[in-house]
């Protein structure tokens, strides 16, 4: 997503989609990979609080796309 210019990318980390241990650990490997391309090119790592959604949330994908809409849109 791009807030203004701003590249933040966000990522729905949640046990609906990351259930497993192995799972879990395969995402962290690939965010430690990621994440120093991010930076070189000036958008903000994975990861970052600001733009984390809770472990217990979505529960659907529908939740998930409302969860986004409301980080970004003002209604």
């Amino acid at each position: 997503m791009f807030d203004g210019g701003l590249g933040i990318p966000i990522e729905i980390g949640a046990s609906y989609f990351h259930a497993s241990p192995s799972q879990q650990e395969e995402e962290r490997i690939r965010q430690d990979t990621i994440n120093p391309v991010l930076q070189l090119l000036g958008i903000w790592t994975l990861g970052d609080p600001q733009y984390q959604v809770p472990f217990d949330e979505p529960t659907s994908i529908e939740r998930a796309k409302e969860i986004i809409a409301g980080m970004f849109l003002s209604v």
